[in-house]
């Protein structure tokens, strides 16, 4: 894809969400039906923006990292509640990761056809139960994994689990008797599921990858998925310093814009150096990689930029409710969901503390 073509591509979706999205008709509660969020996802699927995500040798015609962060930017900026980033990015890196041996499944997941899942070992909650999950097991003790984002409306589930030692990757479908999906509504409006295996055997999954090969897959699936939640955080940091701009604009206090006041207007500099320089180092990594396989090669770099992404937008997000004061933090005022969906970025792989863990790993 040329340069123009993809200004003409972004300029497309900046104008879908811009007129025709509207995050309070999208988000997921207790009697809100995901059907607009899937008819969105399909929708979009046709206009050519999961293909964006994909290189043109498994049918797409994007897959560098900048162009993942360029979409996922404006999923933040917009705030967008869609199974993109578990299905397209997780489960989509996967799927390209093995090759030929499930191009179908690829091309349908492409097309929007498809949603897909992946659970792996850190997902798992035993309750009592088994700490690893075990195939053709005797006994019927289930094991559970949760909360998932998006699984209650996935098709078939991307498994992982150690045999032996060996990272193994199976394929299982949702309708499958041995899969159960409890449906809830996660912190930050999206829909989520407590996934079930129970008495699940080999004849009923398929076996997609082993060993070495299944673990860099799960690794570049998860180093990828860094970048475009990086993205989508510093999107969302776009927003909420214009949305502050704004109200300070327009409260009103002592007679005059509350933006007169230089304490706060320092609040509001500082913000912007926070967004911009968030910016700038997600922009320098991302035009480095241009394939998957390049992601291993700045895995330090990229956990590095998930740390400081998480510390600036927790400043930003901090500082945005002091310029707003308790209105911030209302289901009214759109600047709220925003912040919970941060807080979920901060912690979509374990939390702070298990990020300085992988740092520290990478670094040894």
């Amino acid at each position: 894809m040329n340069s123009e073509e993809r200004d003409l591509l972004f300029a497309s979706v900046n104008k879908y969400l811009t007129h025709r999205y509207n995050y309070y008709d999208f988000r997921m509660d207790g009697n809100t039906s995901s059907e607009n969020v899937m008819k969105m996802y399909k929708e979009t699927c046709d206009l050519g923006w999961s293909a964006f995500l994909f290189s043109e040798e498994v049918g797409g015609f994007g897959g560098a990292a900048i162009d993942i962060v360029e979409l996922f930017e404006k999923f933040g900026i917009h705030r967008v509640v869609t199974p993109y980033l578990e299905s397209q990015i997780i489960a989509g890196t996967i799927l390209s990761g093995i090759g030929e041996k499930d191009s179908a499944l690829l091309e349908e997941l492409i097309a929007g056809d498809i949603t897909l899942c992946v659970l792996d070992g850190a997902d798992r909650h035993s309750d009592g139960g088994p700490t690893a999950l075990a195939l053709d097991a005797s006994d019927d003790i289930p094991c559970d994994y949760g909360p998932i984002p998006w699984a209650p409306v996935a098709d078939k589930i991307l498994l992982f689990y150690s045999d032996k030692g060996e990272d193994t990757l199976l394929l299982v479908d949702t309708q499958s008797p041995c899969v159960s999906i409890e449906r809830r509504v996660g912190v930050d409006g999206a829909l989520v599921g407590k996934v079930k295996i129970n008495d699940l055997r080999k004849d009923g999954c398929e076996v997609l990858a082993k060993g070495t090969t299944a673990s860099d897959i799960k690794k570049i699936a998860r180093l990828k998925t860094t970048i475009a939640l990086c993205a989508e955080a510093v999107g969302a940091m776009e927003s909420l310093l214009r949305q502050t701009v704004e109200y300070t604009k327009t409260r009103k206090q002592f007679g005059q814009p509350i933006s007169n006041f230089q304490v706060l207007q320092h609040i509001m500099a500082d913000m912007f150096i926070s967004q911009s320089t968030s910016y700038e180092m997600l922009k320098g990594i991302s035009l480095k990689i241009s394939k998957d396989d390049e992601y291993l090669s700045y895995e330090r770099e990229i956990l590095l930029l998930k740390h400081k992404i998480n510390k600036e937008s927790k400043f930003v997000r901090h500082s945005a409710v002091q310029c707003h004061g308790g209105i911030a933090t209302t289901d009214e005022l759109l600047l709220g969901h925003y912040l919970k969906r941060l807080v979920v970025i901060d912690n979509y792989f374990g939390g702070p503390h298990m990020d300085r863990g992988r740092i520290n790993r990478a670094v040894a």
